[in-house]
């Protein structure tokens, strides 16, 4: 095989590179002459050290090998995921947000609850926003294509804050997204108004009705155990509306004292 090495291959390989012009026919690929050597002249660069590269969280294993005194470039599906990523691609912009949704944004890649691929796409869209390009918003999350980031941001553009959810792969889709569980906290935690919650105090019923009121479109058929699960999620613990007492017994204020009155006809009344 003729390598490098053996000086009549060499100056072979040099006069068919002067016989090439702009307008020379390609035999294969899509490049043109001046691509095709600017691409192998930078391969030998990096080869060789000479040009330099961005630097990665990660290492990749050497693309260009030496056999028989060829180079021979062999790069790995990983180092050909991240070469991609370097290169400018006609990725869509981020478009203005809107400062509700900012405020969800921000809100959610701060929780601690929130599931965490809502808290990496959050952080995603606020590196995009801060300026940061797609690649540095995936290494800034752990993540490594940009890719990923680019179709979050499509989706983003399209669909709002619903683009942070988890799209299944099958099955019933969510009834409830990010948006209906941030409403349900919210008003958990806002303390009720008399007269126009009619309570002092929240029970789950009358969250219930509360939250039904609001947006009867989308809860409407909003249940009190999934208040109580978003509420548990969200690290909101639920008491009970009344304590357990033992059956026949109850406490009594008399003058000397808080006192235990017990009903002698406590196992009559329970047949």
């Amino acid at each position: 095989m003729a390598t490098q090495l053996d000086e009549a291959a060499r100056r072979r390989v040099e006069v068919r590179v002067r016989q090439l012009r702009p307008d020379s026919e390609r035999q294969w690929g899509r490049m043109t002459p001046h691509q095709a050597i600017c691409h192998l002249n930078d391969s030998f660069k990096l080869a060789l050290n000479e040009r330099p590269v961005a630097a990665v969280a990660w290492s990749l294993k050497p693309v260009v090998k030496v056999v028989g005194g060829g180079y021979f470039f062999l790069p790995s599906r990983r180092a050909l995921r991240y070469l991609s990523s370097t290169q400018e691609q006609p990725y869509p912009e981020l478009r203005t947000m809107t400062e509700e949704e900012e405020a969800w944004v921000q809100r959610i890649a701060r929780a601690t609850r929130e599931p965490a691929t809502h808290v990496v796409r959050a952080n995603q869209l606020l590196a995009v926003a801060a300026g940061q390009s797609y690649s540095q918003a995936a290494r800034l999350t752990g993540r490594r294509s940009g890719d990923a980031v680019a179709t979050l941001v499509s989706r983003f553009n399209r669909e709002g804050i619903r683009a942070l959810e988890r799209r299944g792969g099958g099955g019933r889709k969510p009834t409830y997204g990010v948006k209906e569980r941030g409403q349900r906290v919210a008003k958990a935690r806002r303390n009720p108004r008399p007269a126009q919650d009619g309570t002092a105090t929240w029970s789950l019923q009358l969250l219930q009705r509360a939250l039904r009121k609001s947006d009867p479109q989308r809860l409407g058929r909003l249940s009190t155990f999934t208040i109580w699960t978003v509420l548990h999620e969200a690290g909101l613990q639920w008491g009970r509306t009344r304590s357990w007492c033992d059956t026949g017994q109850a406490r009594r204020k008399r003058k000397r004292g808080v006192v235990t009155v017990s009903d002698p006809d406590t196992e009559a009344k329970k047949s």
